[in-house]
Parts: C-alpha cells; sequence; structure tokens
C-alpha cells in the first residue's frame, strides 16, 4: 500500500513538472505495477465489496489515463495526465479510508 501511495506521489510531482504529455506520461510507468500490487492486498472483512471496487476502480481509471492520452500520436496535453493523476489521488485516498491494510 505504501509502495503504491509513493509511486502515486512521484507521478504527480512528474506531471506536475512536466512540459509535455511524453514526460508527464512517463510518470506512468512506474505507478501501474504499483497500483497493479494492489490485488494482493485483503479486503478488510465486512468491507469486501467496497474495497474491491475502489481498488478495481483505480486500476482501470489508470489505465484508461495511459491507453487513450499516453498512446503514440495522442493529441492530448500534460495538463490531461495532472487532471487524471489528481482525481487518482482523491480515489486513492477514499481507498485508503475503506480500511485497506497490507
Amino acid at each position: 500500500m505504501r509502495e503504491a501511495e509513493t509511486a502515486l506521489a512521484a507521478a504527480v510531482a512528474i506531471a506536475n513538472d512536466a512540459k509535455t504529455l511524453q514526460e508527464a506520461c512517463n510518470g506512468l510507468i512506474a505507478l501501474t505495477p504499483k497500483i497493479s500490487a494492489l490485488q494482493l492486498i485483503r479486503p478488510p472483512k465486512g468491507f469486501e465489496r467496497d474495497f474491491s471496487e475502489h481498488r478495481n476502480g483505480l486500476g482501470m481509471q489508470l489505465d484508461v489515463m495511459v491507453d487513450q492520452n499516453c498512446a503514440a500520436g495522442s493529441d492530448m496535453s500534460e495538463n490531461i495526465i495532472r487532471s487524471g493523476l489528481e482525481s487518482l489521488a482523491k480515489e486513492f485516498v477514499r481507498f485508503e479510508e475503506i480500511g485497506a491494510k497490507p
């Protein structure tokens, strides 16, 4: 859990400093496996459904960001990645509030 949080903070910092879409997308490279690793965390008892929905939502949101915005030839700007990461960070906080424990 801590690794995903650290990778998310690093991706946000990279995106904030980025001057191009490619630079912003580079921050997502290290984040993707950390978000995927959240699948290994056992949901807290009684919150399995909520936990799983939020965990899966984080992965889907990141996948959409990478697939649609970082694809070769994309005409998006780095601001779309910043906005997407801001949204992802808010969802991550909600995920942690459910009681995610490593």
